[in-house]
């Protein structure tokens, strides 16, 4: 995404592909709870207009010290001092005065600031100690003579900060949405213990959103994350052109062709792990053609997961070498983070690695925790923002194929559902069942007709 004339970028991860950016010269408000992330919300405005667009940001707070900001800041990843030294960042703190003089004094800081400064990008954190004395007429009067006087005349983009109060939805600002262009509202509820943060956008001229609340996330190296859910018309298709051999022909005549940035559910009986039959071709895959796996498990631990790799893979002859370089094993416990949460750490992890797959392994243990509607919450926005990053994936979960889990069972592109053992042929075998494939048609495949793809025993 490009910037332009007309609209000036957030730089916030979800949100600028979501809205596409706010009108520039606007008055933008945002609202919400003391803890909520408005500052680091607007502080990312700032530091991405400066180190991405090239536009100087003003910053003026009240109260809180410019170091104990600063520091707040780079610990999200956002280095105002490096950015203050080059000339592109400016931070005025004031004190929080409430006194009939504090308009006053913001007027002029402001102003003579501005002039001095010549800021593309404004943000005001927050009014609460002028406003509260002013009241609601000379406290929208301030925002329409001198913020949208400098706006209109100089250009400039301004986010101002106003509180909630705790427990209501009155505004320190009543009827502030009267006079800005758009209105931004940041909650953070408390829920299971977990704290699960949404953005509602309440109002942006110009701008149709087919959806006004969205979760968001307050992540390291990132200060804010927004999980608009991706729109469908905006996916690619798999790359039909490209595709993962499975090193087993009789599995890869059974399954067909898995594109690149296909997505895969795996169904397995509860406390069963998937046969090796099923997991040596895979693993030969990688080696062989040097494919880089993220497995994130929300049930075991990255010790128990590489035991269940390692054991099959030295037996039948694997390189482990060459395996452990290209496979790394992550693991997050569910009950520890929000849904929200949970989500933006695996995206964060997936775009800091680059992996050619993913696997996720464990999902029944969220679906347990979570309401049903915020599980498939959950997996429809992962699953849509995969697909659209052409990103390969594994979703792996120990459940039968019921109702409960019927629409994550409908949105994968390759669904395998796996049996338990039964004796057959003199021996052990496991049922796979390609429910659904590129091919069209479901098939089924037993373990014990793949025995001859795991190759010649070896316990080296």
């Amino acid at each position: 995404m490009s910037i332009s004339d007309d609209v000036c970028l957030t730089g916030i991860k979800g949100f600028d592909d979501y809205l596409g950016g706010v009108p520039r010269g606007s008055l933008i408000v945002i609202m919400g709870h003391p803890g909520a992330g408005k500052t680091t919300f607007a502080a990312k405005f700032l530091y991405e207009g400066a180190r991405r667009f090239g536009e100087r940001g003003l910053y003026i707070g009240f109260g809180e010290p410019e170091r104990k900001f600063k520091k707040f800041m780079k610990d999200l990843g956002m280095d105002f001092e490096v950015l203050e030294r080059e000339g592109m960042i400016k931070l005025v703190t004031l004190p929080a005065i409430a006194s009939r003089d504090a308009a006053e004094m913001l007027t002029e800081t402001v102003v003579r600031t501005v002039n001095g400064f010549r800021p593309k990008r404004l943000v005001i954190d927050n009014l609460p100690a002028v406003v509260d004395v002013l009241g609601d007429v000379a406290g929208r009067a301030f925002l329409r003579t001198t913020l949208y006087n400098i706006l209109t005349r100089e250009d400039i983009t301004a986010i101002v900060i106003s509180d909630m109060y705790r427990g209501e939805k009155r505004l320190v600002i009543p009827s502030v949405e009267v006079v800005a262009d758009g209105v931004i509202v940041m909650k953070a509820e408390v829920r299971g213990g977990m704290i699960v943060r949404k953005l509602i956008i309440e109002k942006m001229k110009g701008k149709r959103m087919p959806v006004v609340e969205v979760p968001f996330s307050l992540v390291k190296g990132e200060g804010v994350i927004v999980f608009a859910p991706p729109l469908t018309y905006e996916i690619p298709a798999p790359r039909f052109t490209s595709s993962i051999k499975l090193k087993c022909e009789s599995l890869h005549r059974a399954l067909g062709p898995i594109y690149v940035g296909s997505q895969i559910v795996i169904c397995t009986p509860i406390g069963m792990a998937l046969p090796p039959e099923a997991i040596i071709p895979f693993l030969k895959a990688v080696v062989e053609e040097g494919i880089k796996v993220l497995m994130i498990s929300l049930t075991n631990p990255s010790i128990s997961m590489w035991c269940r790799i390692e054991n099959p893979a030295r037996k039948y002859g694997v390189d482990m070498s060459k395996l452990r370089d290209l496979i790394e094993i992550m693991s997050f416990n569910p009950a520890a983070y929000s849904v929200t949460k949970l989500m933006s750490t695996i995206i964060a992890e997936v775009e800091s690695r680059k992996p050619d797959v993913l696997v996720l392994h464990g999902l029944e243990a969220l679906n347990t925790l979570c309401p049903p509607r915020e599980f498939m919450s959950f997996y429809l926005n992962i699953i849509t923002r995969f697909r659209k990053m052409s990103l390969t994936t594994i979703y792996m979960v120990s459940s039968n194929i019921t109702d409960e889990i019927s629409l994550m069972v409908n949105a994968g592109d390759i669904v395998l559902a796996v049996s338990a053992p039964t004796t057959i042929r003199g021996g052990y075998s496991v049922r796979i069942d390609i429910l659904k494939s590129y091919l069209g048609e479901p098939r089924a495949v037993f373990t014990d007709q793949l025995k001859e793809c795991l190759g010649k025993e070896s316990f080296r």
